[in-house]
């Protein structure tokens, strides 16, 4: 494997995944193939049955070059060689997070950020804070509350309104699968008695007894939201990625699934390619194209035959097609065979 722009690597993470087992010690190479780095006095976990462990690593270009012994490591090291003495730590090629949303997170990284393990009065002075040191947004989104800490009804558009009245305020909740709106948000949106679910028991508005919006958007009705609100643009999308990117980095994480981009295939292709000009893709992303619609699985297949012939780089393809066929537990969408506790007849819905 020959893992590409080492230098982005953080920690002691390697820029590659499994590279370690392919790499073979070799003769002295002459100065001008002395390697760029060597990880040295480690122990070095290479993930090869045969040879599970050594104790330094020598890396050229994009290359892993060596493993084996500190003695024999010192062969490939010159005069311009940048040489990290591990002092026994441990030194692990690099992790694969196979369910993220990175582009999706990029999305968010600028915004209110909640703290999941908070309560609800936690959260609304988060917002309360959050509106007054931004006095000059027109929309205010965030992202971050646990929907089972409210309970069967979800969050009120009440619980926002009362600090934030008079400017649309847009909460995703941890697992994006759902938001949070006030009523400034909801008339901008235009969500009336009259509004209709897009999938009754999936995506829908929770609605009070009187059959007015409560303030709770599951599934593509929030996202429904954040298009509506242009809550998100591509330079936002950009710079939020960018810091994912070495969020991921920090953690050892140098390859990713992204499981679905929540955003439209002009955007993700123009974000991509904008980042690895940049050099800044410092992590492999194979993702996927996810239809959010029953309406869109008539397409599916031949959209996601698009989206691999076109999204796609030195560090990026998307391949894949994701079938989401109901939501979540969290958010009561996912289906049942039962209805859930304390909401008769919501057993969530299938999708497709």
């Amino acid at each position: 494997m020959r893992p590409k722009n080492f230098a982005a690597i953080q920690g002691i993470a390697l820029h590659a995944v499994g590279a370690l087992a392919l790499a073979a010690c070799s003769a002295d190479p002459p100065p001008a193939d002395a390697a760029d780095y060597v990880f040295t006095n480690g122990a070095v976990y290479t993930l090869d049955d045969s040879a599970p462990w050594a104790e330094a690593v020598a890396v050229q270009h994009d290359t892993i070059t060596f493993v084996g012994t500190a003695a024999a490591a010192k062969a490939h090291i010159g005069a311009a060689t940048t040489t990290i003495d591990l002092g026994g730590r441990l030194l692990l090629p690099g992790f694969i997070d196979t369910h993220a949303h990175p582009i999706a997170g990029g999305a968010y990284a600028t915004a209110l950020s909640l703290d999941t393990s908070g309560e609800v009065d936690d959260w609304v002075r988060a917002i309360d804070a959050y509106a007054r040191e931004h006095p000059d947004d027109e929309v205010l989104f965030g992202y971050g509350f646990l929907a089972t800490t409210f309970g069967p009804r979800g969050p009120t558009r009440q619980l926002i309104d009362a600090v934030v009245p008079d400017r649309p305020v847009l909460i995703m909740d941890e697992g994006f699968h759902a938001a949070w709106a006030n009523t400034a948000a909801l008339e901008r949106l235009n969500i009336t008695r009259d509004t209709a679910d897009p999938v009754p028991g999936y995506s829908y508005y929770k609605r009070d007894a009187n059959g007015d919006a409560t303030g709770y958007l599951l599934e593509r009705t929030a996202e429904m939201a954040m298009d509506a609100l242009d809550v998100i643009t591509a330079d936002v999308i950009i710079d939020g990625t960018g810091i994912v990117m070495g969020l991921m980095n920090g953690y050892g994480v140098t390859s990713v699934f992204d499981a679905g981009a929540l955003a439209d295939e002009d955007t993700v292709d123009y974000v991509l390619r904008t980042l690895e000009d940049r050099n800044e893709l410092s992590v492999r992303i194979v993702g996927s194209y996810r239809p959010e619609t029953a309406e869109d699985a008539a397409n599916a297949v031949a959209v996601a035959d698009r989206w691999r012939n076109r999204i796609r780089g030195a560090r990026y393809h998307y391949n894949t097609l994701k079938i989401p066929d109901d939501g979540t537990v969290e958010g009561r969408t996912a289906a049942m065979f039962e209805d859930y506790q304390g909401e008769p007849g919501n057993a969530g819905e299938t999708v497709f």
